[in-house]
């Protein structure tokens, strides 16, 4: 009995340790796939290449041959006609750039279009007849330096001047927003998204009074009051004026969000007058002057010029109490 439990207990310490050698094998085995990244770039003389990747601060910069290119704040410069090779190496990543300096380069070497836009690529630092060329002409076609997306995907563009050949990395998108029209409610949100885009998105909203927009989250304003303000800006020819000057307002009803009101707001003539102290009356000058309308001084959203042809005299006045020595005027 007692050599039975003796050869089971040896079985099973047998059975775990093959167990745990497995198990440790196996991990053993595990590992995060490095990945290598190469790019041609072509750049003049004195010129930059600004690196669209990211790296940790214990990534290492190598170049192969200073005289030709060097790396500097994120940025390769070209230092003299020739061909270089820069290794970058962060987080087991290797990133190489083979970077050649040239007379001729293109303004680019890579552009992302949308589909049916286009980009210009011009050649510098050298003058001659260009014969341009797509790779894969159903994603993008060339004319005279103008590129033009046609499908989503990838391809290279190609500009032969001089027996040299310059090359310009290609990605054709297709930007597509997820609604192009949504009702909310006053206070309530709804998120929209963008997708077929590598690019960052900017959001912008036409009228913040409305809606407003923060990284695709778009909030319905609460109904409420706006003021409507009209500044006049004189011509200030013959009369020292201020910039502009508030000459009427107004407020509006309780709108909701989309509401909208017709304000109307009347300037007259006597309003736009200042004192003549040479002449004694109050006076309008000849000229152009800009009315301005906007909610403050700061939010001016609609300008309209108009015109005086001539100088009109409001109210004249009679010199009294007269100063009996000359007074300093302060502005």
């Amino acid at each position: 009995m007692i050599k039975l439990e003796k050869k089971k207990s040896c079985i099973i310490w047998i059975l775990m340790t093959v167990i745990c050698t497995f198990f440790v094998c196996m991990i053993g085995s595990v590992s995060i796939e490095a990945k290598t990244v190469t790019k041609d770039i072509t750049i003049g003389k004195g010129k930059t290449y600004a690196i669209e990747q990211t790296f940790s601060g214990k990534a290492t910069f190598k170049t192969s041959n200073k005289k030709i290119a060097v790396v500097k704040n994120g940025k390769i410069i070209g230092k003299s006609i020739g061909k270089a090779k820069i290794t970058i190496k962060d987080k087991g990543n290797t990133y190489i750039y083979k970077i050649t300096v040239a007379k001729a380069y293109l303004n680019q070497n890579e552009i992302i279009v949308n589909v049916g836009k286009t980009v210009n690529l011009k050649i510098k630092g050298m003058k001659g007849k260009v014969k341009w060329s797509s790779l894969n002409k159903k994603v993008a076609t060339v004319k005279n330096g103008k590129v033009t997306g046609k499908k989503t995907g990838k391809t290279v563009i190609q500009a032969k001047i001089n027996g040299t050949i310059l090359k310009c990395n290609v990605k054709v998108e297709k930007p597509e927003i997820s609604k192009k029209k949504v009702t909310i409610e006053s206070g309530k949100s709804y998120i929209l998204k963008v997708k077929g885009t590598s690019r960052k998105v900017v959001w912008t909203s036409s009228n913040r009074n409305v809606v407003t927009v923060k990284n695709g989250k778009i909030t319905g304003k609460k109904p409420g009051k706006e003021v409507v303000q009209l500044y006049i800006a004189a011509p200030g020819k013959t009369m020292v004026k201020p910039q502009k000057e508030l000459k009427a307002f107004a407020k509006t009803k309780i709108l909701a969000p989309g509401e909208s009101e017709v304000v109307r707001l009347v300037v007259g003539l006597s309003e736009l007058a200042s004192f003549d102290e040479q002449a004694s009356c109050w006076a309008v000058e000849s000229g152009r002057y800009l009315a301005i309308w906007g909610s403050s001084s700061r939010d001016c959203r609609l300008k309209q010029s108009f015109t005086l042809r001539q100088a009109e005299t409001c109210e004249e006045v009679h010199r009294v109490l007269l100063p009996v020595r000359q007074l300093e005027e302060l502005y």
